[in-house]
């Protein structure tokens, strides 16, 4: 008891079609102090329904001296009685509230006495979520910026990793070239301008030599020579026969 509605309740006037007066031939249009609307009947066991979903609701109707008791009920509870008289009148005004589970319920109020009065005027009931018990929902454009930075992020992240992608590529495609020699070594080495082979690691001729047949020496033989760093274009390994050595050795051509 004491609950103060909030705008948030809902107000259900009392010719709203949702509020069911049985019998219908029992009740009747008024007016309270000659300017509030308001339902009455004078018939004992009249009575009204109205099925709400909510956590409390408040009932609404005027006080007379020759008006009398009537009850109020939630769901199959047991009625609480009261009465509506009053040694002079008094305008609408809260006649009873209660407090019920949250939930789906069933209001019944019943005129038990007859050719007395009992009026309603409106009725008031709090739904499961109102402004004092819910959560602010998020703005439609906080909504859409949070989608849109989410984008943004996962565009991002694509494109970082097509260019760490790319990058991996182009290093295992620029690698060290590899060169196989006649003693199974292998080496790996850049080529740029200025750069010299090692004399260890020249390519030679796997070719057996050639023999002389008066003297039995050798009349070719493989010699490795270190390339030479002649830019942009390295020469070949020079080969040359014993002969040509010799002449060369005395200054001939």
């Amino acid at each position: 008891m004491g609950i103060t509605p909030v705008d948030q309740d809902v107000h259900v006037n009392y010719n709203d079609p949702n509020v069911l007066y049985l019998p219908p031939t029992y009740w009747q249009d008024s007016v309270s102090g000659g300017t509030t609307g308001i339902k009455v009947s004078y018939d004992i066991d009249a009575y009204l329904l109205f099925n709400f979903t909510g956590s409390h609701i408040w009932y609404y109707g005027d006080l007379y001296p020759d008006h009398g008791n009537c009850s109020f009920a939630i769901d199959d509870n047991t009625p609480a009685v009261f009465t509506t008289y009053s040694p002079k009148f008094l305008p609408v005004r809260l006649l009873w509230e209660q407090d019920v589970t949250p939930g789906p319920h069933v209001l019944k109020i019943t005129n038990l006495e007859d050719k007395k009065p009992v009026t309603v005027a409106s009725l008031i009931y709090r739904p499961l979520a109102t402004a004092t018990d819910s959560k602010t929902p998020i703005p439609t454009a906080a909504i859409a910026g949070l989608a849109v930075g989410l984008a943004i992020a996962v565009l991002c992240c694509v494109g970082l990793l097509v260019v760490l992608l790319r990058r991996r590529g182009w290093k295992h495609n620029t690698g060290s070239p590899a060169t196989s020699y006649a003693d199974g070594t292998v080496t790996h080495y850049q080529a740029p301008s200025h750069t010299y082979q090692s004399l260890a690691h020249s390519p030679v001729s796997t070719a057996p030599p050639t023999y002389d047949d008066t003297q039995g020496t050798p009349l070719f033989s493989a010699v490795a020579v270190p390339m030479e760093d002649i830019s942009p274009v390295p020469h070949a390994a020079l080969v040359k026969s014993s002969a040509v050595l010799q002449r060369d050795a005395k200054g001939g051509r």
